[in-house]
């Protein structure tokens, strides 16, 4: 997790944010070897809350989730387990009933296999999730790859917490 930790230094630059994430995927990638890692941010819009991918790493230059949004409305059983359990961890996701509809859109046209998923949050508040996809083969995810999963999101929303709270204060300035 100290690359995460190292990563938050990157904040404070001009285009500190979007760096941040990207920064935050790869050493996820790193860390837990799957095929992709992505930060997706929880939003709210006219047609409800969404999931906006922000940032994804491969070392598969052609997988990439960047810009891709789920909305809440569409994947209600995924949201309820994701945000009430903050785990959600899928080693065969293609036929998990929570993730039915991604299946044909997303699951089984990107090859995803298994899914581990962590929600983020500042102060209660839910704001994004961390995910881990293996791609191509099967994974069973470990309790070890969840509770490290869980450290790495709550170094994340701490560090977009002091983000955010910097932001604040130079506005007011």
């Amino acid at each position: 997790m100290s690359e995460l930790r190292a990563a938050a230094d990157v904040l404070s630059s001009p285009d500190g944010l979007p760096r941040y994430r990207q920064l935050v995927a790869e050493a996820l990638h790193k860390r837990f070897q799957c095929s992709m890692a992505s930060l997706w941010v929880l939003k709210d819009g006219a047609n409800g809350r969404y999931l906006l991918c922000v940032a994804a790493f491969s070392e598969n230059p052609t997988l990439s989730a960047t810009g891709v949004e789920l909305y809440e409305a569409n994947f209600q059983a995924y949201f309820d387990a994701l945000i009430n359990a903050k785990v959600y961890s899928s080693p065969k996701a293609q036929e998990d009933p929570n993730l039915a509809g991604l299946r044909d859109s997303y699951l089984i046209p990107q090859g995803v296999q298994a899914l581990l998923d962590v929600a983020f949050q500042i102060n209660g508040q839910p704001l994004g999730v961390l995910c881990l996809e293996q791609r191509d083969t099967p994974r069973i995810w470990s309790k070890l790859d969840e509770v490290d999963l869980r450290t790495a999101a709550s170094v994340i929303g701490i560090g977009i917490a002091r983000y955010r709270n910097a932001e604040q204060h130079s506005s007011v300035a």
